[in-house]
């Protein structure tokens, strides 16, 4: 184990997410039950990421999004980061990307062999792991960092094998949204404004569960 990557990451982290430090300290690095090229998952063995060619599939992975505009991108699988590095590369200065890692080893592996500390010092990409709950209480925490004017360009990159984790999947999504529109409605004008927003999000429910966003 090289625990001075491991030190660097959790450091970079402690910059903008401090609130995983104690998530964090759960975690035995001593042992990890991940190869570098394959997770377990209900018993069957999937490829992190490509053997031939990580990088091409990285470039892949991000092709049908537009860098060039600010978006809020959640990305499904932290990997071994070649997709991540090649976000970084590429997209714009005020774009933020959640990465959700739900397989704990694959997770443990990368934090100590890859270095994300430049990935994470400046507060532009963000990291949550753990069960449902530990998540949603990570997200939480996040809306202190005011995403809500990227709430309308939100772009989901999801790593070939990360099919797996599909329910696990919609959950942060259905979480991520419900937060961004407690959160916007609660920045009414005023008391009386905020109330009317409730009413109207209540009297329109069935036509938000029916139709795309503006």
């Amino acid at each position: 184990m090289d625990k001075n990557i491991l030190s660097r990451n959790l450091d970079s982290l402690k910059n903008f997410q401090p609130f995983l430090a104690s998530y964090f300290d759960s975690l035995d690095f001593s042992e990890i039950e991940c190869d570098g090229i394959s997770f377990k998952e209900k018993g069957k063995k999937y490829l992190i990421h490509s053997l031939y060619s990580p990088e091409d599939e990285a470039k892949t992975l991000i092709e049908d999004i537009d860098l060039k505009k600010d978006n809020l991108i959640v990305l499904f699988g932290l990997g071994l980061g070649w997709h991540i590095f090649e976000l970084k590369k590429n997209i714009s200065g005020l774009s933020r990307v959640i990465i959700v890692e739900h397989n704990i080893e694959v997770l443990k592996y990368a934090f100590i062999n890859i270095d994300f500390s430049g990935i994470f010092k400046d507060g532009q990409f963000f990291l949550l792991f753990g069960d449902e709950k530990q998540q949603a209480d990570q997200l939480y925490y996040m809306m202190n960092y005011r995403f809500q004017n990227l709430s309308l360009n939100i772009k989901i990159i999801k790593q070939p094998n990360y099919h797996n984790y599909f329910q696990m999947n919609q959950k942060i999504i259905s979480h991520l949204t419900k937060m961004f529109s407690m959160s916007i409605i609660s920045h009414g004008n005023a008391l009386d404004d905020m109330f009317v927003g409730f009413i109207n999000n209540y009297l329109n429910i069935d036509a938000f569960v029916r139709a795309n966003t503006i």
